[in-house]
């Protein structure tokens, strides 16, 4: 049975084919739906008819738009200037739920799904910008890691009270990583020895250190400073291949070395690009390379991405008519975008290809939030406008597991700044 969105049934005449070409007019392509027309559900929205399979994958859509979404406010009085915002199944109960943290003076909360209840992990506090979840101490659930920024000036980290307490009823215990506050954070196993590191920059000329952090399990964590310019932004990845996550920030990537916390980090170029960077990292062109999306997060620049070359160890080499080049090539996505201090690369419209996600923050005058489909070469992009209000740090996500992704987020400043999110329908 055939049914519209918000309407009733179908009656058994309205075969697939004459629904397509009412709405449509032109005849029902040939491929899945055509083929299974019994076993297809459709909605329509009056603008676009998107068609799924009864267990919900999507088989296509047509109309003004590729994509739709619906908007909701979780929270219109969140945390102040929410700085910091993660995603991540809090509570264990199999669903995304979502972290935010007030750079204003606190509180650091997490969002219950499906009903959104607020809950206090910490109630005064001044956290900025980054924050991940990730199991730090091994036991099974996600814990905290936020940068205590405006009043302490300290890396810290909040363990879930799981597996034997309820994290929306009993205390999260703080403790403390470092007295060096973060912009940009990233968690991951870099050294492969089973048990998770944390790597940190500041921004602007203190932007010009990386730390890594090694736990020794006792409450107390190593530091590694490895140099590079001043600036922000930062991801982790395997560049070159070879089995170990290595470290990019916006035209430059660091090799990681053996012993993480003895040798050299050695330093390679790929691009000229702001030192203020939102990094990215993803197969855009599926060649089995990782490639680097940036944009820049604090003025007007482009969106791009760099694609890896066979050796992305190569660094710069000087031209005979001037400049250098790196071996790696720009494709830029977008050339005019403004404070664009989010980076997202998922599927977005689930044809097995990544897309970009990005948005422009409230000091932005057109304040967009975008997703960019990719048309499967990553040389062609249809940018989608999904909003017009700006954000900052958005996250991306399957909230309530329906299989497509949604967008959560907020401005960090300015007189617009609900904790919302756009769940794609």
């Amino acid at each position: 049975m055939l049914c519209l969105q918000g309407g009733n049934p179908l009656a058994p005449g309205d075969d697939m084919e004459s629904l397509w070409a009412r709405y449509t007019l032109a005849p029902l392509p040939p491929g899945p739906m055509a083929n299974a027309c019994h076993n297809i559900l459709s909605d329509y929205d009056g603008q676009s008819i998107r068609w799924r399979d009864t267990s919900g994958k999507r088989l296509g859509m047509w109309g003004n738009e590729p994509m739709h979404f619906k908007h909701e406010v979780i929270d219109s009085r969140g945390p102040e200037n929410p700085h910091i915002k993660a995603v991540g199944d809090v509570n264990r109960d199999g669903f995304v739920d979502i972290v935010v943290a007030s750079s204003e003076g606190g509180p650091l909360v997490w969002y219950e799904y499906p009903n959104w209840t607020k809950h206090v992990i910490a109630q005064s506090g001044g956290w900025s910008t980054d924050g991940k979840l990730a199991d730090v101490d091994g036991d099974g659930d996600l814990d905290i890691i936020v940068s205590e920024w405006y009043v302490h000036k300290r890396l810290e980290w909040y363990e879930n009270p799981l597996p034997e307490g309820n994290p929306a009823t009993d205390r999260w215990r703080r403790h403390l990583i470092g007295d060096t506050r973060a912009h940009n954070i990233e968690v991951i196993d870099i050294d492969r020895d089973g048990f998770l590191e944390i790597v940190t920059r500041q921004q602007a000329r203190e932007g010009n250190e990386i730390i890594v952090w090694k736990w020794d399990h006792a409450d107390s964590w190593a530091r590694r400073v490895i140099h590079c310019p001043i600036g922000e932004g930062l991801a982790v990845g395997d560049i070159d291949g070879d089995g170990g996550p290595d470290i990019v920030i916006g035209g430059r990537w660091y090799d990681v070395p053996r012993d993480i916390m003895g040798e050299p980090w050695d330093e390679h170029g790929f691009a000229d690009w702001t030192p203020d960077a939102v990094v990215g990292l993803a197969e855009m062109n599926e060649d089995g390379r990782i490639d680097v999306v940036l944009t820049r997060s604090e003025g007007h620049y482009r969106l791009s991405w760099f694609e890896a070359p066979p050796d992305p160890k190569s660094g710069w080499i000087e031209h005979w008519a001037g400049g250098r080049d790196s071996g790696w090539i720009e494709h830029v996505v977008d050339d005019s975008v403004d404070f664009a201090h989010s980076l997202a690369i998922g599927d977005m419209d689930d044809d097995g290809h990544p897309d970009i996600v990005t948005a422009e923050m409230h000091q932005s005058p057109r304040k967009r939030i975008m997703i960019y489909l990719n048309d499967g070469s990553a040389t062609e992009w249809r940018r989608q406008v999904i909003a017009e209000t700006g954000s900052h740090n958005l996250c991306i996500a399957d909230i309530g597991n329906d299989g497509m992704l949604d967008l959560i987020g907020a401005n960090w400043s300015g007189d617009y700044q609900p904790v919302e999110i756009w769940r794609q329908i």
